[in-house]
């Protein structure tokens, strides 16, 4: 693990496009997110150690979700998301 990172959140555009302020909405979301996990203690049980979250921005939401665990260590997401273009 290269970071000391819980909850690693980042972004990649199925689309070209450019976002505004993705940056800094993910980094505002994710320290919000990983202090709460880590306030209530969330990882002691969990069967990873970290969770790592990837918004893939296209032209429409679909309800498609992955939830791939990755050597016992990482639970990875993927989220399909529409910025509303």
């Amino acid at each position: 693990m290269a970071h000391n990172r819980k909850l690693v959140i980042g972004g990649v555009a199925l689309v070209k496009a450019r976002l505004k302020n993705d940056v800094q909405a993910m980094s505002a979301v994710r320290d919000e997110l990983e202090k709460l996990l880590l306030d209530c203690d969330f990882f002691a049980a969990a069967p990873f150690k970290w969770i790592g979250l990837i918004i893939r921005f296209g032209l429409e939401d679909r309800a498609t979700h992955v939830y791939p665990l990755f050597a016992s260590t990482a639970l990875a997401a993927n989220v399909i998301a529409s910025p509303g273009w």
